[in-house]
């Protein structure tokens, strides 16, 4: 598995340059936003698929997650200033949340009894369960208290999927690789390499 991440804050000043690298489809998403952080994350996502896609546009699977025909398997996530790609020849999800509070109510919601008295934080398993189901493709579809992603693996629907996080400043990357363990050595790009693709 290969898994990279860009700070969109880069982007600041340059955006029209970037814009025209990005394909017609994902530059036209972008344009939709308004200016600040969406756009940002949008076109720097967008950066990402033009880097290892050059003049492919994604299609959506029916269970919403997005695929390039005959390509690898790919999953995007964005959050804070940073958008993330995951890459591998198998089904692989991945997700990136930014530090920040949260809610009780939320964590009764969103994790296990076990996971709960786990004295990881919050988002160490909410970025696991959102990498697993964007593996599988299927999106929240279930209970999110149900869903246990405290091992390096977890068997959901039939299947095993392989689990990874890390730290990277104030955020937590995840990862998830169907049906075998992966390495997870997350690498930023800048600019520059993105915009040489």
């Amino acid at each position: 598995m290969e898994y990279y991440l860009f700070d969109v804050n880069a982007l600041t000043g340059r955006e029209d340059e970037a814009l025209a690298r990005l394909s017609p489809g994902r530059r036209e998403k972008a344009r939709r936003l308004r200016r600040g952080p969406s756009r940002l994350l949008s076109i720097g996502a967008g950066l990402l698929i033009a880097r290892f896609f050059p003049g492919k546009e994604p299609l959506i699977a029916p269970g919403g997650k997005p695929y390039i025909p005959g390509g690898p398997g790919f999953s995007l996530s964005h959050s804070g200033t940073l958008a993330v790609i995951a890459l591998a020849d198998v089904p692989v999800g991945a997700d990136a949340e930014k530090d920040r509070p949260v809610g009780e109510a939320v964590r009764l919601r969103a994790l296990t009894g076990a996971e709960r008295a786990d004295s990881r934080d919050f988002l160490f398993f909410w970025t696991r369960k959102e990498a697993a189901l964007k593996c599988l493709g299927t999106g929240v579809d279930r209970a999110l208290d149900s869903l246990d992603v405290r091992a390096d693996s977890a068997e959901l629907d039939g299947r095993t999927i392989f689990l990874h996080t890390a730290r990277f400043g104030s955020y937590y990357l995840s990862s998830a690789a169907d049906g075998r363990p992966a390495d997870f050595a997350p690498r930023e790009l800048t600019l520059d390499q993105l915009l040489e693709a």
